[in-house]
């Protein structure tokens, strides 16, 4: 049976609580390894507990936090994608990931680690791959991105914003400039956010609940834009750890990685720097892989590059 043990901690940043979440199943004995995950963009770690059950059952720790901004990590609405106003904010989501690695290996120790991250949560978790490689021993990166041609324009019009006093506006502006095109290429669209994956239902669901959807502000767009573009740096591929394999994962019609060629170009920057990559691409699938129709493939896809 599954326990979901529920947690809080200070964030890096000395304001924020921070929620975090442990699936265990008690009866096993001999656990296989941690995986700890790294939920993306205007979502919640709890969306994750259909793949944590199913890694649990297999003898996993399986752990998470709601960054900064999000889900039961905000003390109200307002603070959805907000995550302040400094130079350097985004530190903090890596920080605060941290700080649950350390949480866990603790509770749970002499136990490998599997970082996966999904969507915003693949940039923390490349971040923090460089930053503290030590912690981890291998690294899944879901939905991820490649460099985007917009990001210095988005993120000198977000601190423009920011010092006329709006950084806690919402980003309308900065949203459809890289949002406004990622249904373009699907029928019968009935949402705007059909892009993150075929199933009606997720759809649905997601648009649904107040602690997803929501429009970042411009501070935490401008946090979003600086993130993508330091792990898009010449700087991150040298200084990943050639110790640490990566899996990267995504949908072959997901907008986030341009329909794979942004993870490709992932794939071979990382490869041209000595690192053990490897790639899958799963046809039919968007965004949410995780949520897809044939998503046990992904789970068990994942098992096995783990084990």
């Amino acid at each position: 049976m599954i326990t979901r043990k529920e947690f809080f901690f200070n964030s890096y940043n000395g304001i924020s609580k921070i929620y975090s979440v442990v699936w265990v199943d008690e009866t096993i004995k001999i656990h296989k390894g941690i995986i700890q995950l790294v939920h993306g963009m205007s979502e919640h770690i709890l969306r994750y507990e259909d793949f944590a059950n199913f890694m649990a059952e297999k003898g996993f720790i399986v752990c998470g936090n709601d960054h900064i901004g999000h889900g039961k990590s905000v003390s109200c609405n307002d603070d959805l994608g907000y995550f302040g106003e400094g130079e350097y904010n985004y530190l903090s989501l890596v920080e605060d990931v941290k700080t649950v690695t350390l949480k866990i290996k603790n509770m749970y120790p002499n136990l490998s680690v599997t970082l996966i991250g999904h969507s915003m949560g693949s940039f923390i978790a490349r971040k923090y791959s460089t930053m503290y490689p030590r912690y981890i021993d291998r690294a899944i990166f879901i939905g991820t991105s490649g460099a985007k041609h917009f990001l210095d324009f988005g993120i000198f019009f977000c601190k423009m914003k920011m010092l006329l006093g709006k950084g806690r506006q919402r980003g309308h502006f900065v949203n459809k400039l890289g949002f406004g095109a990622y249904n373009s290429k699907f029928e019968n669209v009935k949402t705007d956010y059909d892009w993150i994956c075929s199933k009606r239902s997720i759809v649905k669901d997601f648009v649904e609940d107040e602690k997803c959807s929501f429009i970042f502000t411009y501070a935490g767009y401008y946090d979003l834009f600086r993130l993508l573009k330091d792990i898009s740096s010449i700087n991150w591929y040298k200084k990943f750890d050639r110790n640490i394999p990566v899996l990267l994962l995504a949908g072959k019609n997901d907008p986030v990685g341009d329909y794979g060629k942004g993870v490709i170009e992932v794939y071979r920057r990382l490869k041209k720097e000595g690192v053990d990559v490897k790639i899958v691409l799963y046809k039919n699938m968007r965004h949410e892989i995780l949520n897809e129709k044939n998503r046990v493939k992904v789970y068990c896809r994942i098992y096995q590059w783990i084990n």
